[in-house]
């Protein structure tokens, strides 16, 4: 038996490599396992691992090599699979010490410490890979291609677009809550390919009431009317445009309808471009036999539908295309307008650019009157070059309670970022 008190490197490297295993070297020197290896440690003496004839492949500290870049990044993928990484001897229970890899640790403790070896284990790793990234000699520093470089970003765009239009801190799913679809002034020829982004939104956020505020069609086959102008031709292509668009805007709502509980109520008022076809109708019987409102199929998909200027109030929230100015029926022009002259929450549609105004009662109940703008994404000519700057939008109000309510618009420039192609 060696004495442990006057061993040297050399006696204690041939112990360790004539034995079979450390114990059995603990045991020739007549000492316990843990003091073996801090005897180990005392020298400098680095135990990597034993050899298939059970010898211990030995070497000193000062006789360790750094590693070259290429090899340090070879071996990434192997440390990120050891959780023992980064354990220090000091830390390990005396009692049952399991040896595994380059490092010793309790078997008794392993189940309270496996968290804490794994958060190391990342930890070291995370540190090797920025100092290896962070000493990169610059000509090796690749920049990503830029179509690489937009595809990434456009991919972040479109997360954050959905993080954003679908926040739970916007829009409360669980709270009582109405969609709003202003102006869309649907005629032959114009973009209708955001009706499907509006109709995917709503399935999404499957509001209790659904509610559109006119002027979905645009008839301009029948704008300035004399009969001699009339083109039966253009009024059922005029027709056909709206009832197409429709189809688009209600094919996913109806779908999300077929597969889950949500039973949302659909309300339409007439406004004054849809009215036109009544107008026409009352003022020439002949042709008034073949044309109505109905033409639109409207109900066809749930709406009920309000007459123009026939105001229709919803949860204590009065919806009408546009509300009176005065008897000769011009529409109100400013939200603070519509709250001084109704008193109540109002919200209409009518004009391009939207606007708000919040008001209180003497009880402390909140009145709103939202103007909502528009709901389409093409221009109108009829505007100039230097009118059409206005948003396009629909609106979803939430925290509704006794007709106040919190105006949320969902613009259609984010809708396409995440439902347009």
């Amino acid at each position: 038996m060696i004495d442990r008190k006057t061993i040297t490197k050399e006696n204690l490297i041939n112990l360790i490599q004539n034995s079979k295993t450390m114990e059995d070297a603990a045991s020739k020197l007549g000492v316990d396992r843990r003091t073996l290896l801090r005897l180990r440690e005392k020298f400098g003496v680095v135990h990597i691992s034993a050899n298939v004839n059970n010898k211990h492949e030995v070497r000193y500290e000062e006789e360790i090599k750094q590693p070259t870049l290429n090899e340090a990044l070879g071996r990434i993928p192997e440390v990120s699979k050891t959780p023992w990484t980064g354990v220090h001897l000091s830390d390990v229970p005396k009692e049952d010490i399991l040896y595994k890899g380059d490092c010793y640790i309790s078997g008794s403790a392993l189940p309270k410490s496996i968290t804490q070896l794994n958060l190391n284990a990342d930890n070291n790793l995370n540190l090797l890979r920025k100092v290896l990234v962070d000493n990169l000699p610059k000509e090796e520093k690749k920049k990503p291609s830029l179509e690489k470089f937009t595809g990434f970003i456009g991919k972040k765009t479109r997360e954050v677009e959905m993080e954003a239009i679908q926040s739970k801190l916007l829009i409360d799913t669980n709270d009582y809550t109405h969609v709003v679809i202003s102006d869309c002034q649907v005629s032959p020829g114009v973009d209708t390919s955001y009706l499907e982004w509006i109709g995917k939104y709503i399935a999404y956020v499957k509001p209790q009431r659904i509610i559109c505020l006119g002027d979905f069609a645009d008839m301009k086959s029948l704008y300035n009317y004399k009969k001699e102008s009339f083109d039966s031709e253009e009024y059922k292509a005029d027709v056909k445009s709206a009832k197409d668009a429709m189809a688009i805007l209600m094919k996913p709502i109806l779908e999300e309808i077929a597969k889950t509980e949500w039973k949302p109520s659909l309300d339409l008022t007439l406004g004054n471009h849809e009215h036109r076809i009544t107008k026409v109708a009352k003022a020439d019987k002949k042709i008034g036999s073949f044309i109505s409102v109905d033409d639109l199929e409207y109900e066809k998909y749930g709406w009920t539908v309000h007459d123009f200027l026939v105001p229709v109030t919803l949860d204590g929230i009065a919806y009408c295309h546009y509300f009176t100015a005065t008897n000769m029926g011009a529409p109100i022009p400013s939200a603070k307008n519509l709250v001084d002259r109704k008193h109540m929450s109002c919200v209409m549609g009518h004009r391009q650019h939207y606007e708000t105004h919040r008001a209180s009662r003497p009880d402390g109940t909140t009145i709103v009157g939202l103007l909502a703008g528009s709901s389409y994404v093409h221009d109108e000519d009829y505007l100039g070059p230097q009118n059409n700057d206005y948003s396009r939008q629909i609106w979803v109000l939430n925290n509704i309670d006794r007709g106040s309510f919190t105006p949320v618009p969902i613009e259609l420039k984010q809708l396409k970022r995440v439902y347009g192609n």
